[in-house]
């Protein structure tokens, strides 16, 4: 390889780098940025009780009615099943949520089991995917970031 080639492979090598910086930037971004939709669009998610609600990890859960107070149980997967997580407030914080799941606000008397007419939480955490293609060549750039 002559001192030429060797350049242009050293700046293109350059420019694949700052590209991937560039794209971990903006995913960052956007992953701050970007509203959180789901049930309720935004940073709050309003959750209706004794139904079957979404919920995206970081969100602020607002709890109301019958859920008030009551305690928020893990139910799959096995890591976070029978585990309290938090008690429903109008404001609670779902990066309390150990992981992607569900969860259920035990406002029955039969504590510890999910029963009819308890609001569920099916729990998701954010994912964004970005692919940057350098146009003329083959080469590109993927960056995902979940959280």
């Amino acid at each position: 390889m002559n001192k030429k080639n060797t350049v242009k492979a050293g700046i293109k090598t350059k420019a694949m780098i700052v590209l991937a910086m560039v794209a971990i930037m903006i995913a960052s971004l956007l992953d701050a940025v970007v509203p959180m939709g789901s049930a309720s669009t935004g940073h709050t998610n309003e959750i209706t009780p004794g139904v079957s609600n979404r919920v995206i990890i970081g969100q602020v859960l607002e709890f109301r009615g019958v859920d008030l107070g009551h305690s928020i149980v893990g139910h799959t997967p096995g890591a976070v099943e029978g585990v309290t997580v938090g008690t429903a407030t109008e404001d609670f914080d779902s990066t309390l949520l150990l992981r992607a799941g569900t969860y259920f606000v035990d406002n029955v008397v039969v504590d510890g089991e999910l029963t009819t007419n308890e609001t569920v939480l099916s729990v998701a955490t954010l994912t964004f995917a970005l692919r940057l293609v350098e146009p003329g060549t083959k080469d590109e750039i993927s960056v995902v970031t979940e959280g």
